[in-house]
């Protein structure tokens, strides 16, 4: 099973009825982040993963399998640059 850190962090977030707004005053950070975080646009020191895992009460070696898992492509997009 493939998982993308971001969805698991969004899903448990919203499982525990938080907003990102909460969620980030918790990280001390800002919400921009956490959402960034959510959508897969910005990686996470093992820090905030670590932070993550304590506050939304999360399965540490789940999320770095996550974390580790190769990233999805878009389908019907290759991987390669096409020549003009």
């Amino acid at each position: 099973m493939v998982c993308q850190l971001g969805k698991e962090i969004a899903k448990a977030r919203i499982d525990r009825d938080l907003t990102q707004e909460q969620l980030a005053h918790a990280l001390g950070r800002r919400q921009a982040y956490v959402s960034l975080l959510e959508h897969g646009k910005a990686k996470p020191s093992w820090d905030v993963v670590l932070q993550v895992a304590r506050l939304l009460d999360l399965d540490l070696n789940q999320l770095k399998a996550c974390a580790e898992s190769p990233p999805r492509r878009a389908r019907g997009r290759s991987a390669l640059p096409t020549s003009p």
